[in-house]
């Protein structure tokens, strides 16, 4: 459900004009994490996407980040 609800995020972006769709997963290999810690997603899911990891806040949380084509500065 999760990469459903991705890929919707990233269609309702495109379509409202939206320039990027950013994400702050927590990274996978995380062990034994409260729910509440993973309430942004686990970073697989958004890997099966086309976010893809841009930079890490800590060690567990990466950011992800998919531009559209619309988007004049990509890095």
């Amino acid at each position: 459900m999760t990469v459903a609800l991705l890929r919707a995020v990233q269609d309702y972006a495109k379509k409202m004009g939206g320039n990027i769709v950013e994400g702050y997963p927590m990274d996978d290999g995380a062990v034994n994490m409260p729910d509440a810690i993973v309430n942004t997603g686990l970073d697989k899911p958004f890997q099966t996407t086309a976010l893809v990891e841009v930079a890490r806040s800590s060690p567990t949380r990466p950011i992800n980040r998919i531009y559209f084509d619309n988007h004049e500065s990509k890095p």
